[in-house]
């Protein structure tokens, strides 16, 4: 009976034991897919490497930035991972603290499988075994590219915003001090001068705010049906004294009377097109022409509007094209006429077509001409 008894409490405990072990291990599964989902979801690139630093595990991400599979990764060791763009300082600290089974945290240039670069903050951190010795590292990886990018676009705006206020200021502290230590038979000229600059560097702050307040989404658009007819008549208008200056034909060539409404804020297209047709007269000679053509096309998603505007000026080299809409850009032509300029207008023309969900081409050809196509989207579509 005893041992009955026994055979029964052992069976028992053992399907205690039993029923314990397989909530156990159901928990550890929980815990271990709770952890693979986290890793798999991870923003960052994270790994785990044995002391010798050789890649043990790697996440999905760390996949993506690296342009490697997890096969060609496992095994590898991270320092395979760095380029000849990373400075020998960084990664001399960063084999310094691995070897002290230390953290480090820093910025590398790193290469992808396809041979680009890409800047990269990584912190490594050590995992220590029981014993308090260094079982591996856990590295976690983010691409900074784009905020390097950035920094450097900042960098190169503020450059930028020194030269071209330095230049009017320059030429307002000059004439200022002519109108006390000139002839006064020139005084109205120093006045135009002075004048000629002020509007210059009036010109060049507001188009800085404007593009503050765009890259800020601080300016409101105001969407509602447009017609577009109406918003070029108004900008051939303001245009028309300096065109007949310069001896240059301003015209609308096409003016479909059935043309659709756009999806637009007009305030803000008018200076799209405003800013097009300025430039035209400005930079192209005299007894030139801009001619302006309207139309609609059908297409899918979405029937646009189309409106171009063609000058026969110098045209624009072919390498200059792609850099047009970058701030402060000027080209040749722009350079050649001497006709001030901020370089903004076609930045800020770019930015609000494409909050329009528009967008702008070019075409040009040198010493024939340039002509500019903005597509806008239909109302009520």
């Amino acid at each position: 009976i005893e041992n009955i008894q026994l055979y029964e409490a052992l069976q028992q405990h053992a399907q205690g034991l039993a029923i314990e072990v397989a909530d156990r291990t159901t928990e550890l599964r929980s815990e271990r897919d709770r952890t693979q989902a986290i890793l798999d979801s991870a923003g960052e690139g994270i790994f785990f490497t044995d002391p010798e630093g050789r890649i043990l595990y790697a996440n999905p991400k760390m996949n993506q930035l690296s342009g490697f599979s997890t096969e060609e990764l496992l095994g590898s060791n991270l320092r395979d991972l760095r380029s000849d763009q990373t400075s020998a300082e960084s990664v001399r600290k960063m084999i310094r603290a691995t070897e002290k089974g230390e953290k480090w945290t820093g910025n590398l240039t790193l290469l992808r499988k396809d041979g680009h670069y890409y800047d990269a903050n990584l912190t490594i951190s050590p995992l220590n075994s029981d014993d308090n010795r260094v079982a591996g590292f856990v590295g976690v990886q983010s691409d900074i590219s784009r905020f390097k990018e950035i920094d450097r676009l900042k960098t190169e705006i503020v450059a930028n915003v020194s030269h071209e206020l330095r230049t009017p200021l320059t030429n307002i502290r000059m004439y200022v001090q002519l109108l006390k230590i000139g002839k006064p038979d020139r005084h109205e000229q120093y006045f135009q001068v002075l004048h000629q600059e002020t509007k210059r560097l009036t010109h060049l702050i507001e188009d800085l705010l404007e593009l503050s307040k765009l890259d800020a989404g601080e300016v409101v658009i105001n969407l509602a049906a447009t017609d577009v007819r109406q918003i070029i008549r108004d900008v051939i208008i303001g245009n028309e004294a300096k065109a007949e200056g310069k001896g240059i034909q301003l015209s609308v060539e096409t003016e479909p009377v059935n043309l659709p409404p756009v999806l637009a804020d007009a305030m803000q297209l008018g200076q799209v097109f405003d800013n097009i047709i300025s430039n035209a007269i400005n930079y192209i000679p005299p007894e030139g022409e801009v001619v302006v053509r309207l139309g609609s096309a059908n297409g899918l998603p979405k029937s646009m509007v189309w409106v171009t505007i063609a000058d026969n000026g110098p045209g624009i080299d072919p390498e200059e094209i792609p850099q047009l809409f970058e701030r402060f850009y000027r080209g040749q032509a722009g350079k050649n006429s001497e006709t001030p300029g901020t370089g903004l207008g076609l930045a800020i023309s770019q930015e609000i077509v494409n909050r329009l969900q528009g967008k702008i081409e070019v075409a040009s050809e040198v010493g024939t001409g340039t002509t500019f196509t903005v597509w806008l989207p239909v109302a009520n579509q």
